[in-house]
């Protein structure tokens, strides 16, 4: 990913932040009887699974030096 920053643009605080996550109750349970004919009878389970980011960035000198900074958290 990369960024540009426009002489309009580059002299403005900005951020954004995303998250998605899941568990066991949002869970569907698929099983038919062919499955059940090679054992399968129950599905994997999901016990959690997340991912969140968050970045921001903008000027600490006008026109001269700005900064930015990123964060990710994610698992199952």
């Amino acid at each position: 990913m990369s960024s540009t920053i426009t002489k309009s643009g580059g002299n403005t605080f900005a951020g954004t932040a995303f998250y998605s996550g899941t568990s066991s109750r949002f869970q569907s349970n698929n099983i038919d009887d062919a499955l059940r004919k090679v054992n399968i009878t129950e599905p994997a389970s999901i016990r959690g699974n997340w991912d969140g980011s968050a970045s921001g960035g903008g000027p600490l000198m006008r026109d001269r030096i700005w900064f930015f900074g990123n964060a990710r958290s994610y698992g199952n």
